[in-house]
């Protein structure tokens, strides 16, 4: 009898995981978007929480916490309760390079973050204001050569910093940074030429492309969506190669069954037509995946980063 009195709270306990799982979510759940409201990073998680919200038969309310790079939104989701009544879905990117970008940072990638799946990987644009006469990445870098370090060029997240500095790296330019909330301000001071040129993602880059002009995409290879616009290395940047990703995460220590589920939604999501077409205007390609890939990604994201910024010569914060 003593044996069996041990063992019930571990049998109890193991039975109460399913079921809370699949009692799961009993209320709405929050999303949070580390970058500000009307960016293409805020279309891209309204956009999966609507479609969650469909198969939850509950509410994905996306919160906006934008700034410090997208920090404040990552440390809102590691103090979260890690009941999965708290999303975090973002930019992998500036997930992986907060390690390097900040010398004090006050959470882990690793250990503080529960992964769900991938979502998606998305091209970068290098664009100039349509009424420029910069027409190429190669004017640009004369251009800027002739600014002798007095260009600028408007920081937004970790991905568009790298992506620029080590533009400059490996053209011998230099510039400086001017760091920004969210792409529409960094955009209205562009096009009243305060800046010089952006980095911006494929998807607000795509909403605002009559106002720009794309002189290159940052991956090693063309967008299918812009295929008209070169590839940083066919335009005269050798060995220039960066490709933004998305992830989906919960807290630390949310429940397995949980996090299963949501990545069997999220997959389900990305297979549908509508979340096809949806990707291809933000240039992005369906990137499916499962906790055990994420977790196996984000170390090897953060020591690609950690060198590219390293090359790139990024101060750190």
């Amino acid at each position: 009898m003593k044996h069996a009195s041990i063992l019930a709270p571990a049998l109890l306990l193991g039975a109460m995981v399913p079921a809370q799982a699949q009692d799961w979510p009993a209320r709405e759940v929050h999303v949070i978007c580390a970058y500000a409201a009307g960016t293409g990073a805020d279309v891209f998680v309204r956009f999966f929480s609507d479609e969650l919200s469909k198969r939850a038969g509950k509410q994905f309310i996306v919160e906006n916490r934008p700034g410090a790079l997208a920090t404040i939104g990552a440390e809102a989701v590691k103090n979260a309760k890690p009941d999965g009544y708290t999303l975090f879905i973002t930019a992998g990117t500036g997930f992986s390079s907060a390690p390097y970008l900040f010398k004090t940072l006050r959470y882990d990638p690793v250990k503080d973050f529960a992964p769900v799946t991938t979502l998606g990987r998305m091209a970068f644009v290098v664009a100039v204001p349509a009424s420029s006469p910069i027409k190429s990445v190669a004017e640009l870098t004369a251009h800027l050569k002739t600014k002798d370090g007095k260009g600028f060029h408007g920081s937004t997240n970790p991905f568009a910093i790298a992506s620029s500095e080590l533009y400059a790296t490996i053209a011998g330019i230099k510039f400086e940074q001017v760091p920004y909330k969210s792409n529409p301000q960094a955009l209205m001071d562009m096009l009243a030429g305060q800046l010089d040129f952006l980095v911006l993602d494929g998807p607000f880059g795509l909403q605002q492309k009559d106002k720009l002009r794309f002189l290159a995409v940052t991956p090693g290879v063309r967008s299918q969506v812009i295929p008209e616009v070169p590839t940083m290395i066919e335009a005269g940047v050798p060995g220039y190669d960066l490709t933004s990703w998305w992830g989906a995460w919960f807290p630390a220590n949310t429940p397995r069954p949980i996090v299963d589920k949501t990545a069997g939604w999220l997959n389900e999501i990305m297979a549908a037509d509508a979340t096809i077409a949806f990707l291809a205007k933000a240039a992005t390609d369906p990137w499916p995946g499962s906790p055990q890939t994420l977790a196996a990604l984000v170390p090897q994201e953060i020591e690609k980063w950690t060198n590219v910024l390293r090359l790139a010569n990024v101060e750190r914060q």
